[in-house]
Formats: C-alpha cells, sequence, structure tokens
C-alpha cells in the first residue's frame, strides 16, 4: 500500500493522540472531515491501523491501588 503525505500525517496525529475526533483529525492534516474519515477507514481496513490502545501511567495506578 502507497501512503502519501496526508496518509502519513493521519497516522502521526493518531499515533500522538488516537482519541481526537474525525473533525479535529480533519483540520490538524488539512482535509475535508469525509475525506479524512475516508482515509481513515482505509488504512484500518489496509491494516495499517491495527488496533487503538489507551496507555496507562504505572505510577499514578500505584497510588491508586495501594
Amino acid at each position: 500500500m502507497f501512503l502519501d503525505r496526508l496518509d502519513k500525517a493521519i497516522l502521526r496525529q493518531l499515533q500522538h493522540d488516537a482519541s481526537v475526533s474525525n473533525l479535529q483529525l480533519a483540520s490538524l492534516v488539512g482535509l475535508s472531515p469525509p475525506a479524512c474519515f475516508k482515509r481513515v477507514k482505509k488504512l484500518k481496513s489496509a491494516g495499517v491501523i491495527a488496533s487503538q490502545v489507551v496507555l496507562l501511567d504505572q505510577n499514578k495506578l500505584a497510588r491508586v491501588y495501594t
């Protein structure tokens, strides 16, 4: 799969914060929301975006559970 500069910009933004809304993401990368949504969907279908995860702060968790 060929990734152009917009695909790469989308991936950089999502890797930084995957909770960003499609509207925000579109604005950040310079696309319309529908075009951005189609690209993200394409990246997911191709397996480039494998999953979305949450990173936990282990230090804060240690304080909560002790």
